[in-house]
């Protein structure tokens, strides 16, 4: 069982993702500042990879892949 990233740090990356999943503007830009945040949280031990996080980010990449 993989259990979510917990703490302040955490909880302030997934608030910082769905402001820009919820902002106004271009999408596309919106979902790329997204992931690069996501990736970033993962390299530095933010975030751990879950199965939900990490299909969350291929759904993304799947996206932006096709506004290529």
């Amino acid at each position: 069982m993989t259990v979510a990233s917990t703490g302040p740090e955490a909880e302030a990356t997934r608030a910082g993702f769905r402001e820009l999943m919820d902002a106004k503007g271009h999408a596309v830009t919106n979902a790329r500042a997204a992931v690069a945040g996501l990736e970033t949280a993962l390299a530095g031990g933010t975030l751990q990879r879950t199965p939900l996080l990490a299909q969350m980010l291929e759904d993304l990449m799947a996206a932006l892949e096709q506004d290529e």
